[in-house]
């Protein structure tokens, strides 16, 4: 009997070391080895062209989603974060093929092996690249007293928190809830209170002082509508923003790291902040996309307190300026 629970005891004890170990021979069975930083036959040609100015200046906007010379405005930008070692295993990428290789990587579908071809490189350095240059990034219509409108997008695989609520959390909201954005109030109609700025939302979001949105149903009566005519229509920008940023980057459109989709709202902004145009047809096609693709407008369950009658009575003075 003794002899039978040392045996079983032992065994016992094997079985344990070897699941204890598990995540460590797991870990050394998922780790390759790189074998290529340059995979051979694959050919850089077409952004050796594009960089001596051999190729189509219009290929720049095509594939980059902006001119040659903000392309090297923003090299210039990052060079000091993104500038690497020469050793002796290797010639690192320079700051513009790895500002080039994320440029392209987020302005299509965000294909690795397509973007491998392009630069004639490893999949796993294109990766590696990407990831590098979103840390580079990291570092460095008659609406009265509207001062924006806010909406959200919808990217795959981000977690289920609704719109309304990340905004509920927000630095913005907290902001203007403690008049760290100074309210400026203002007198829009005669013998009314004045009002404070505001920002556009949708039906889902809270009614706040310093939120407008739509009355229940689209109003009862023909001044409410009117009220809701007005303020949909200046939202409006604020689908158009959200056209142009995934018309510029149709990565978008596919389940991203939340820092890639940070690195293309500032490249998107760089982009704007230069006057670099998106073609109409490549917007018109994200619009379409985000209509059919965005989830249902969730019911607001954001606990607004005492703001929501301050609110309605922001809101029903709206609907005097506008009657």
């Amino acid at each position: 009997m003794q002899h039978t629970i040392a045996v079983f005891r032992e065994k016992r004890n094997k079985l344990l070391e070897l699941f204890n170990n598990r995540p460590i021979l797991l870990a050394r069975k998922k780790r390759k080895k790189r074998q290529f930083w340059i995979r051979p036959g694959r050919m850089p040609l077409w952004w050796e062209n594009l960089k001596n100015n051999i190729a189509v200046i219009e290929e720049w906007q095509e594939n980059f989603r902006m001119s040659q010379p903000i392309f090297k405005k923003l090299c210039e930008e990052l060079r000091p974060y993104l500038t690497k070692k020469e050793t002796n295993m290797r010639k690192p990428l320079d700051v513009e093929t790895q500002i080039a290789i994320t440029l392209y990587y987020l302005a299509d579908e965000g294909r690795y092996r397509k973007v491998a071809n392009a630069f004639g490189i490893a999949r796993c350095t294109v990766s590696r690249t990407v990831e590098e240059l979103v840390s580079g990034y990291l570092r460095f219509h008659g609406f009265p007293q509207c001062i924006g409108a806010v909406d959200g997008t919808h990217s795959n695989g981000l977690g289920l928190f609704t719109t309304p609520r990340i905004f509920a959390n927000s630095s913005l909201s907290k902001k203007m809830c403690e008049n760290i954005i100074p309210s400026c109030p203002k007198m829009i109609v005669e013998g009314e209170d004045a009002v404070p700025v505001c920002i556009l939302g949708d039906p889902a979001y809270p009614l706040l002082p310093y939120v407008m949105k739509e009355f229940p149903a689209g109003g009862s009566n023909i001044s409410e509508q009117f009220f809701g005519y007005r303020l949909s229509s200046a939202r409006m920008t604020i689908e158009c923003a959200f056209g142009q940023l995934k018309g510029r980057f149709g990565s978008l459109r596919r389940p991203m790291d939340i820092k890639l989709i940070h690195s293309c709202f500032v490249l998107h902004n760089i982009c704007e902040l230069n006057k670099e145009q998106v073609h109409d047809g490549l917007i018109q096609t994200a619009i379409t996309s985000e209509r059919q693709h965005q989830p249902p407008c969730a019911a607001n369950r954001c606990t607004t307190g005492n703001n929501e009658a301050a609110g309605k009575k922001v809101r029903d003075i709206y609907v005097k300026y506008f009657d």
